[in-house]
């Protein structure tokens, strides 16, 4: 799995995370913007823990949007979703601690929390907004004039 995994991240911006010996620990590349120590250490995959995060966060809120919610409500929810997931991937990060021991994008994370609970509290009572579905043949669509 090593190679496989290595192979799909080669950005090696020095995003990844802390030293592992996890059976689907990758390895950097050389010249990575911070290099693991060692140089040959497996390390956390996290832009990968954070695909699979933003995968299974895409088919909560398709799922959800399928029915009738308030105006604004599923925003708030993917802010709240999406800020507990990158909160929680920084802590296998290597980024450094920054604000009362946390990095930058987990402060960054608490503010999309902070926010789209609030959007959720305020949207709660709008109007609820049904999807409408789409005609199924394009021909459906067009109206005699």
């Amino acid at each position: 799995m090593a190679s496989a995994a290595s192979a799909a991240l080669t950005s090696g911006d020095g995003d990844y995370g802390i030293n592992t010996t996890l059976p689907w620990g990758v390895h950097m590349a050389r010249n990575a913007l911070v290099p693991p120590i060692p140089p040959n250490a497996l390390v956390q995959p996290t832009p990968f823990y954070e695909f699979l995060f933003a995968i299974a966060l895409a088919w909560w809120l398709w799922n959800r949007a399928s029915k009738p919610r308030p105006l604004g409500f599923i925003t708030g929810e993917y802010l709240v979703l999406s800020g507990i997931g990158r909160f929680l991937v920084e802590f296998v990060r290597i980024n450094p601690r920054l604000y009362w021991g946390m990095s930058n994008a987990q402060v960054a994370a608490l503010g999309s929390i902070l926010f789209g609970a609030a959007m959720m509290f305020l949207t709660r009572n709008n109007k609820t907004i049904a999807i409408t579905p789409l005609p199924k043949s394009p021909s459906a669509a067009v109206t005699a004039t």
